[in-house]
């Protein structure tokens, strides 16, 4: 879109409906950003949320992990 014809369709429809329609467009393509960003978003966190469960498994199942040996006093299993 050039210059000259937003000039024009503001003169022709006035610069309520051209910032109107303007506002429509903005908040379209950032509705569709945001959905793209929450969807890659959405896939890191499942992805961690399955390292998280190897590495408690991995560490459920050390026979050398105990609570001395992690510096804590208590360690609850699930």
């Amino acid at each position: 879109m050039d210059y000259n014809t937003v000039v024009q369709a503001i003169g022709s429809l006035g610069f309520p409906i051209i910032a109107a329609i303007g506002c429509f467009w903005y908040l379209n393509k950032e509705r569709e950003t945001h959905a793209e960003e929450t969807a890659a978003l959405t896939k890191a966190l499942q992805d961690n949320t399955v390292v998280m469960a190897e590495i408690k498994e991995i560490l459920r199942n050390a026979p050398y992990y105990h609570a001395e040996n992690a510096g804590v006093e208590h360690i609850q299993r699930s």
